[in-house]
Parts: structure tokens; C-alpha cells; sequence
């Protein structure tokens, strides 16, 4: 990029050294020619124009120099401007890291979600298992204690008949058995 000859004539008439002219002339086309290269990472650059009053004279003159530079994502700063600048990109970035953690949060927060349901639905499972499991054990357990031909009351008659065993039915199966009520009253009889 070149100076156009009204900015050319611009700052002839303000009496601005044309070495001046010369480098803000090679420092346009530097960043023509680097504005690409300079976007491999980052969404914006940053360009110390480090000559403040060079920087002012070329902006009054009407230099298209930085609207040129803004377009290929290159922002260009002055001494007076850089810390302000350099302040704002840390603060971007720093917000930017706070929303990839609230994002990562936010993502194991849905996969711990996930989880938890799979594992209340496998344990609502289970415990209907277990209710059945309850209700089948029931029903077996008054086969064998309920009722007038239950298994508990035949052994124990087998048992009032003179068959030996080893060991008696424990008490507390005999206190919950149908046959509790007719030993007692067999104990009565006699």
C-alpha cells in the first residue's frame, strides 16, 4: 500500500518529513503483506505504532493506512493506547476461560444427570425385584406354615408319632405356623 497523492500532499502542506511518509508507506505494506499470517491463531493482532505524534499526523492527514489494517484483523496501538489494549485482551481472555469451565461444568453437570437417572431407574428396578422377591417368599413361607395340611404341622406330627430327629423346628418358625395354635392345644390335652 501506498500513500494516495492527497495524503501525499496533506502532509507535505503540514510540513511532515517525507522519511515519515516513506515509513508509514513500508509499514502499510507490511501489513498488506503480513495480514494473513499474522490470523494462524488469534482473531486480532495488535501493531505498536511506537512514534505517538507520527501516529497522530498520519490519522489527521486522512491515512487509510489503519482502516486497512482493521480489515486484515490488525489493530494498531500507540505507546498510550497499548497497556489499555493489552489490559482489555486479558480481560477477554480471561472471561473466554470462564466460560470454557462453565461449559465443561456445565457438560460433566448433564453427564452426572445422566448417571444419577440410569442409576435411580436401576434401582427402582430393583426394588420392585425385591418386592416380588418379598411377596414370592411370603406366599412359599405360608405353604409351608399355613393351613390345615401345611409341612410344618405334617413333620411335626411325624414328630408327636415318634419319629426321632435330630434337632427340633426353632421355636420362633413353630410361633409363626398354624401349628403353634394345635400344639398348644395338644399340650392342653394332655
Amino acid at each position: 500500500m501506498t500513500l494516495s497523492q492527497h495524503a501525499k500532499k496533506r502532509f507535505q502542506q503540514r510540513g511532515i518529513s517525507p522519511n515519515l511518509i516513506l515509513v508509514l508507506e513500508a509499514l502499510g505494506m507490511e501489513i498488506c503483506q503480513k495480514g494473513n499470517s499474522y490470523m494462524l491463531q488469534l482473531d486480532k493482532k495488535t501493531l505498536c505504532f511506537p512514534v505517538e505524534p507520527a501516529f497522530n499526523v498520519a490519522l489527521q492527514a486522512g491515512f487509510t493506512m489503519f482502516e486497512e489494517a482493521f480489515t486484515k484483523h490488525i489493530v494498531i496501538v500507540t505507546p498510550t493506547t497499548l497497556l489499555a489494549t493489552l489490559k482489555t485482551v486479558s480481560s477477554i481472555w480471561t472471561i473466554e476461560r470462564q466460560n470454557k469451565k462453565a461449559a465443561e461444568f456445565a457438560e460433566r453437570a448433564g453427564l452426572v444427570y445422566d448417571k444419577l437417572r440410569v442409576f435411580l431407574v436401576k434401582m427402582d428396578k430393583l426394588g420392585g425385584q425385591l418386592n416380588t422377591a418379598q411377596v414370592t417368599f411370603d406366599d412359599a413361607m405360608k405353604t409351608l406354615r399355613n393351613g390345615n395340611g401345611n409341612l410344618v404341622r405334617q413333620a411335626e406330627q411325624f414328630k408327636e408319632q415318634g419319629v426321632r430327629v435330630k434337632n427340633d423346628i426353632p421355636e420362633n418358625i413353630l410361633a409363626k405356623s398354624d401349628i403353634a395354635d394345635s400344639l398348644v392345644i395338644a399340650s392342653e390335652a394332655e
